[in-house]
């Protein structure tokens, strides 16, 4: 969530998302809410609390889990997707190493 307000939106620090915020990146957005975002991450120390971000201010903590807070619902194609080169490559070297595994076996 950093990463989409400072770099997306190009927020400043201490500052609103509305009020920096670029309005052409806001506008991809509905519903944008100057609030307490959960990250979906648990605070490694404490279990009972996770970590949340908040596009007021563009800062995070942690908060104990019920309290209610927003959260960004992600929908498939939001996500970016792995290279088709790439994973062809991986799964190539992959069926290269099993292949020399073979060969030695014999």
């Amino acid at each position: 969530m950093g990463h989409l307000f400072y770099n997306e939106f190009g927020t400043v620090a201490n500052t609103s998302v509305l009020t920096t915020g670029d309005p052409t990146e806001l506008a991809k957005f509905t519903n944008v809410q100057v609030s307490d975002y959960w990250s979906g991450t648990e605070f490694a120390p404490d279990p009972v609390g996770a970590w949340l971000f908040r596009f007021g201010l563009g800062d995070q903590f942690t908060r104990i889990k019920s309290f209610n807070m927003l959260a960004w619902a992600v929908r498939p194609g939001d996500v970016s997707v792995i290279p088709v080169l790439a994973a062809l490559w991986l799964f190539g070297s992959g069926l290269i190493g099993l292949l020399r595994l073979a060969r030695r076996k014999r």
